[in-house]
């Protein structure tokens, strides 16, 4: 029982910080850094690895 509210609160926080960084950090800092975060990724040795 305390597994599966362990994994419920993991699951929820996790949303949380995912909004929290998708739909308020990355636009502030686009606009200081004049950034589109939407597509950026980096290539190691071939392959695309997506940052956000």
């Amino acid at each position: 029982m305390n597994l599966a509210v362990g994994i419920i609160i993991g699951v929820a926080f996790q949303n949380v910080v995912s909004s929290l960084t998708d739909n308020i950090l990355s636009p502030i800092l686009g606009l200081f850094l004049n950034q589109n975060f939407d597509a950026w990724y980096f290539t190691i040795f071939g392959a695309e690895i997506i940052a956000f």
